[in-house]
Order: C-alpha cells, then sequence, then structure tokens
C-alpha cells in the first residue's frame, strides 16, 4: 500500500494493523509526485468520471453508478476489481443481463473485406527513452558526504533555493537518508545537490529552518503614568491630587 508520510500513515497503530494484516506499508518521498503514480492516476479517473455523470440537481441519483463502474473494472496490477476482492466473485452489472447470443451479428457483404483489413493491422513498437534508474543518479551526488536540499514548495524572490549542507547518512538506488537537524528523513535524489565542503576539519551542519508561524511575542508591561493623561487631540491632561 502506497501512502505519504503523514502522521496517520506512520503511526505505531496503522502499522501494527497492516502487519496484522499482512500488507505492506510503502511510503513516498516528499515533493516527489512520480513515486506514487499510481494512486495519481487513479485520483485523475475518480475526478473524470463525476465531472461528466454528476451535473444537475439529480446528480446523487447517478452517484451509485459511478462508483459500480470503479468496483467492477479489473485492476492492472491484481487483475481482479475491488468487489471481487471483498466478495470473492464478480459483480453482475446490468450490461450482462442481456444474452450475447441474441444479438444481431449479420454483417452485409460490404463490410467483410473491410474488417479482414482491419484485423492484418497491427500496432507500431513503442520505443521507450527511459534510462535506468541507476544511470540517472550522478555519481557526484553518490559519493559526497553532505548535500544540499532543494526547496520545491513557495519561496520568495530573493530566497536560496537550497538549503544546506546536510550529512548524508545512508545512500539508495532513488533516495537518500539525510540528518536533517536531529531527524532522519528520507529525501529523492532528484532534489539533492552535492556540497563541496572542506574535509580536513570541521564541517558547520546547516540547521533546518523553523516552519510555521513564529512565536507570540507579549509586549513587556509597562508602569502607566497616573498623573498625567492624553486626549485623542494630542492634549496632555495633569490630574488633580485627589484624583491620582
Amino acid at each position: 500500500m502506497s501512502s505519504d508520510r503523514g502522521s496517520q500513515f506512520t503511526s505505531t497503530l496503522w502499522n501494527e494493523i497492516a502487519h496484522q494484516l499482512g500488507v505492506n506499508l510503502h511510503h513516498t518521498t516528499a515533493y516527489h509526485p512520480q513515486s506514487n503514480g499510481l494512486v495519481e492516476r487513479f485520483h485523475r479517473t475518480l475526478k473524470a468520471a463525476p465531472k461528466a455523470r454528476l451535473q444537475g440537481p439529480s446528480w446523487t441519483d447517478k452517484l451509485p453508478w459511478v462508483l459500480l463502474g470503479f468496483r467492477t473494472v479489473p485492476k492492472d496490477g491484481i487483475g481482479s476489481s475491488a468487489a471481487e476482492l471483498v466478495y470473492g466473485t464478480p459483480l453482475t452489472v446490468p450490461g450482462q443481463f442481456i444474452d450475447p447470443a441474441s444479438k444481431c451479428q449479420a454483417m452485409s457483404a460490404s463490410n467483410d473485406p473491410f474488417s479482414s483489413t482491419v484485423k492484418k493491422l497491427s500496432p507500431l513498437p513503442i520505443s521507450h527513452h527511459s534510462i535506468s534508474p541507476s544511470a540517472a543518479i550522478s555519481q557526484s551526488i553518490r559519493d559526497a558526504q553532505f548535500v544540499f536540499i532543494r526547496q520545491d514548495g513557495h519561496h520568495g524572490p530573493l530566497q536560496r533555493p537550497y538549503e544546506g549542507p546536510y550529512r548524508v547518512k545512508a545512500s539508495g538506488e532513488k533516495t537518500f537518508r539525510i540528518m536533517v537537524g536531529s531527524q532522519e528523513e528520507i529525501i529523492s535524489a532528484d532534489r539533492l545537490k552535492p556540497a563541496h565542503v572542506d574535509l580536513t576539519g570541521p564541517v558547520s551542519v546547516a540547521q533546518p529552518p523553523r516552519r510555521g508561524r513564529p512565536p507570540l511575542q507579549l509586549p513587556e508591561p509597562t508602569t502607566l503614568d497616573l498623573q498625567t493623561r492624553s486626549t485623542c487631540l494630542g492634549r496632555t491632561i495633569r490630574l488633580p491630587p485627589r484624583f491620582q
């Protein structure tokens, strides 16, 4: 099961339930949607069907048919539909109630040559221009002990696009384990840049920037001068001693 690294998916309870059910959890890295492509493609299909069908005031009546289509379509990775995994047998959709033998199979003689020609056609072979994951990562990144991390989020025009340097704890085929402050984070190699630092002496490791709002600073209490007061126009009023 693929998911992000949210607290609800990394908690001890969720991992224990997945272990009892025999589910292998896979956590994706931040700012790297390619690692979660299967889920993203399903989200695109899930949004396209309601946009095409769920229109008008009676969209709630069409919602069960849209959900039925998702539950009866076989998945490419497992070869079964969601309903078949739950009930153990595929569902019978309304289109299967009609006997295929009752359909008209008669074809005119003019269509026979066209059908035979179409059957002889074959798709062109697809050329894959992708390269292996090992060749996509430069050797300088694999050998680097310290790296900079690219910040893909929103930042100001004068803000640095990279933060660091941070120490590399372990490197993999596509992801690296980086010590960011006191925490170990798994970051995709596409966001890393080797840091050429002087290793003969101690290396000053950067600290992660503070996220969120700055801490609220309360103003220091000031002693009020009860002898003088000022109006909204800026006039100073001196109170008599009996009113002080």
